[in-house]
């Protein structure tokens, strides 16, 4: 039996981070479903040399981010696999070392493998630096992944990509199932009966100060509610000015007298536990800053959770909230959050169509389904081990 290595070049856990957890569920699913003639490896990017992971063995190469000879070294290494039939970059412009990330413009000059790049931002109306960066790693890659049909446009039409080699594959989610709620509420200790729920990565921009001061209006119309926000503070925020941010949202909480009703759950979850936190709360809020944001994790798990979604204006929210799957609230505007979620948590019947919307809309983005989609791409590229690819199913 022919066996196939994909190489994703990516971060990857222990490393705390969105496309660290995106990339080990999407090689995960890999394995799981087409483990028989294809096996994925990991050439995981690390801040620093000092960087000392816990890498599982699926972690065969490590880049440092800044030491572009590292990133030499990893082609090198790569081309001489000669299992290795593609490599699938995770894209983030400050995952990667240099100017805008310009370092893995050198490990795909020199790579003679086959690439596929995965775009998890794509900017609109880039500057010319970055816009030349992108154009060229669209130039190197045999195929590029985005996860909506805005990413797409923004391609074609700011960095003038062929429309022919762009696929739009959505964001994976993990296949939730409805529990009993009672039953989480107890194990996180939670008594009250609506749960206002906002997970991940702490940083600024997530403008989780909004739903804390919007939380008076609220509790005004439904008192019998509390606010958890799930997620440590993000590494690089952490180094930069510790918890100042969180103290600062814990002050606020206190200020406007509802720190009984704000609570904060400081830990990185593992997927069971954000599963669990999506699964009993009653509405999902995501209040972030960035109206450009083109994909969220976290909005996607929430989907995938079947939840009544209200969140910010961004270009990924616009097109996966779209026709009754989520309400849009008013940039930085806590009286705009507190309005819209009041209307939800008062009326059952938009709450359950919210739900059956999102849950319906999200079964696309079921791992299992998003990892064939991902597999089929790498078929059409790959001109390496085609017999095993082709016995794939379609």
């Amino acid at each position: 039996m022919c066996v196939n290595k994909i190489i994703f070049v990516s971060s990857y856990p222990p490393r705390e981070c969105g496309i660290a957890t995106f990339t080990k569920d999407l090689s995960d699913s890999i394995q799981k479903k087409f483990g028989n003639c294809i096996i994925p490896a990991i050439a995981a990017i690390n801040e620093s040399e000092s960087t000392l992971y816990k890498y599982p063995h699926k972690v065969s190469l490590r880049i440092t981010e800044q030491d572009i000879a590292s990133y030499e070294k990893a082609a090198a290494k790569i081309n001489s696999i000669r299992s290795a039939g593609i490599v699938n970059i995770q894209h983030e412009f400050g995952l990667f070392g240099g100017l805008y990330g310009k370092h893995i413009l050198r490990f795909m000059e020199l790579l003679n493998k086959k690439a596929i790049t995965t775009f998890h931002t794509v900017l609109e109306k880039p500057d010319q630096e970055r816009k030349e960066i992108v154009k060229q790693i669209i130039e190197r890659s045999g195929k590029i992944v985005v996860m909506t049909q805005t990413a797409r446009s923004i391609l074609i039409d700011d960095y003038d990509a062929d429309e022919e080699k762009i696929a739009v594959i959505p964001h994976g989610v993990p296949s939730i199932r409805f529990c009993r709620m009672d039953r989480l509420r107890k194990k996180y200790g939670v008594a009250q009966k609506n749960i206002i729920l906002t997970f991940g990565l702490l940083s600024r921009g997530k403008g989780i100060e909004n739903i804390i001061a919007a939380m008076p209006l609220i509790l005004k119309n439904n008192p019998d509610t509390a606010y958890i926000v799930v997620g440590e503070t993000h590494p690089k925020v952490r180094l930069n000015e510790g918890e100042s941010y969180r103290h600062e949202l814990q002050g606020l909480a206190r200020s406007l007298g509802v720190e009984k009703k704000v609570r904060f759950l400081d830990k990185f979850l593992s997927l069971k536990e954000i599963v669990e936190c999506l699964q009993m709360a009653t509405v999902y809020v995501s209040p972030s800053l960035d109206q450009k944001q083109i994909c969220s994790g976290t909005i996607s798990y929430a989907l995938g959770a079947g939840k009544a979604i209200v969140a910010s204006q961004s270009k990924y929210n616009s097109e996966v909230l779209a026709d009754g799957r989520g309400i849009i609230a008013g940039q930085n505007d806590p009286e705009s959050f507190a309005r819209e979620i009041n209307m939800v948590l008062g009326d059952d019947a938009l709450r359950y169509n919210l739900e059956k919307n999102a849950f319906e809309y999200s079964r696309k983005m079921t791992w299992q389904n998003v990892s064939t989609q991902y597999i089929s791409e790498f078929d059409n590229v790959s001109p390496i081990g085609r017999e095993g690819f082709s016995k794939l199913p379609r």
